[in-house]
């Protein structure tokens, strides 16, 4: 059993998305205000009936309208047949339960196909009707909508009326950004609530016998005039639990927010629940608690279904690339579950590299060494007359001759990525290389087996710079299997980080010039899609 669908209609910034998931682990990324969290929350008011978080707000419900849904509505006769709805539906696949499923199954639903799941509505409510018509009619120009006039509705796809209790996935969020209202106890709450209905009764009974034994015990040694007592009947228990580490023998909410979190994770992980909803696991956490919160939830992936948002490209490598889902700035899902197998094991040994980043940004440049990283920015400015930033330009170092791993990626995400790496003297790569080139991905390496690295490919396009500007030198003429080279480049090669350092002030000054194959990479990437 796995959420299968998710369709929102005017859920803030949703007009009108589908999202489809699988089984197992579902890692959404996307930039801020993709809708990554929208998304959660919204699973989580469809099958928990969760509020929107503004309980002072009557009509809360109503702050999740698309915005041009709203004013779409505004700019019509205002018709309350018009009037826009909140939508969100949650098609659920492989339901074991027959009796859940005779619940769930049917055709309420926008498709009106058969199948089995959960819908949420907010919409107006038509025994408003009479008074609508009146508000109206007295104030045809309103620029606001009634929501006082809206009601909110749960419903299975049998059109059965559903209730959080009849939840199949006895699913738990876990936002770990909540900042308002008592999150430890909206936690506790969700943790209760994945326990069975006969474990929960269990628990209240206990109690209740054990306020009773109190009442009596105060009745006896307390002889007042108005007796003192707890009522049962008011005493709800999930209102008075708190989770404890049960190790620490420490209540959660004492602890530090990175073991919070990770208390959280883990508890979620072994409760009776069939989807755990995260919400950028990794915040509050240090490397190590990061790692050892990855361990947890790989540990579960294959018992339960994970949605999970991040921003971590450890988390992404770790938990596998295969899946991703970049939720992308057109609302749509790019799935990445068919990326080739020896790719997704790759990021995940070489977790140092920022593969998230390679995916969010429209324009990267990949360098293969930190001397390239170090002068990058001021090649492209010299290049462009703009900073890296101006251009929408991430930089990234990959740490080594990797671009093969990355192509598999852009074919994905279809954005441009420069790579810029050496040609190591081989006429074999710079063959392979021109063959890698597409419309997204551009390999810049030296044409001339002589010119191996970048350092070469630097002093033969600016050898009067180093002639006369350059006072270091070497002793040899010779740098590992390459013999009768210049002095003045052997000490670059030799010193490659502690030279670009010094001579980056004269590429920022234009003194030294961008060597060709860069400058050309640079262009094509700046260019017009």
């Amino acid at each position: 059993m796995y959420v299968k669908k998710v369709k929102l209609t005017n859920f803030k910034k949703f007009k009108n998305n589908e999202f489809c998931f699988n089984k197992g682990t579902n890692i959404v990324i996307g930039t801020n205000d993709s809708g990554k969290s929208t998304l959660l929350h919204a699973i989580d008011i469809c099958l928990n009936q969760r509020g929107n978080g503004d309980w002072k707000n009557r009509n809360e419900y109503g702050t999740l309208l698309n915005i041009k849904a709203r004013e779409n509505f505004l700019k019509t006769k205002k018709l309350y047949s018009d009037l826009p709805k909140i939508r969100v539906e949650i098609e659920i696949g492989e339901l074991e339960n027959k009796i859940s499923s005779s619940i769930f199954n049917g055709y309420n639903n926008s498709s009106k196909k058969e199948s089995e799941g959960v819908c949420f509505e907010y919409s107006f409510d038509d025994q408003y009707k009479s008074e609508y018509e009146e508000l109206i009619r007295d104030d045809i120009d309103i620029e606001f909508i009634p929501f006082e006039f809206y009601t909110a509705k749960w419903k299975t796809f049998g059109g059965e009326t559903y209730s959080f209790r009849k939840n199949p996935f006895k699913s738990i969020l876990i936002d770990t950004n909540r900042s308002t209202g008592d999150s430890y106890k909206v936690f506790t709450k969700q943790v209760f609530s994945t326990l069975s209905r006969n474990e929960q009764n269990n628990m209240s009974i206990e109690l209740k016998k054990k306020i009773d034994e109190f009442n009596k015990k105060m009745k006896e040694e307390f002889r007042i005039k108005h007796l003192l007592e707890i009522d049962p009947n008011r005493f709800v228990i999930e209102d008075n639990l708190d989770v404890i580490d049960a190790d620490k023998d420490i209540l959660l909410r004492d602890m530090g927010s990175g073991t919070e979190n990770i208390i959280k994770t883990q508890l979620a992980m072994d409760v009776n629940s069939k989807l755990i909803l995260l919400e950028e696991p990794e915040n509050h956490l240090s490397f190590d608690l990061a790692r050892q919160q990855i361990e947890q939830i790989k540990s579960k992936d294959n018992s339960k279904q994970l949605i999970i948002t991040t921003h971590s490209p450890l988390l992404a490598s770790k938990l596998s690339i295969s899946n991703l889902k970049w939720l992308n700035n057109e609302g749509k899902f790019i799935s990445f579950q068919d990326i080739p197998q020896d790719t997704a094991q790759f990021f995940q040994k070489a977790d140092n590299i920022d593969v998230l980043q390679v995916i969010l940004s429209e324009k990267v440049i990949l360098v293969e060494g930190a001397t390239e990283y170090m002068i990058m920015e001021d090649m492209v400015k010299q290049v462009t007359g703009c900073s890296v930033n101006e251009k929408g330009i991430h930089v990234i170092s990959m740490g080594g001759n990797y671009y093969k791993r990355f192509k598999d990626v852009v074919n994905k995400t279809k954005n441009r990525v420069l790579v810029i790496t050496d040609n190591d003297g081989s006429e074999k790569r710079i063959e392979e290389a021109a063959r890698a080139n597409s419309a997204y991905l551009h390999i810049a390496m030296p044409n001339n087996i002589q010119e191996f690295t970048f350092e070469t490919a630097l002093f033969d396009e600016n050898k009067s710079y180093f002639s006369d500007s350059w006072e270091e030198s070497d002793a040899t003429t010779s740098w590992k299997e390459h013999e009768n080279l210049d002095n003045k480049l052997v000490y670059l090669l030799k010193n490659k980080t502690k030279s670009a350092f010094k001579y980056s002030n004269s590429i920022a000054s234009n003194e030294l010039k961008v060597p060709n194959y860069i400058e050309d990479g640079i262009k094509w990437l700046i260019e017009t899609k």
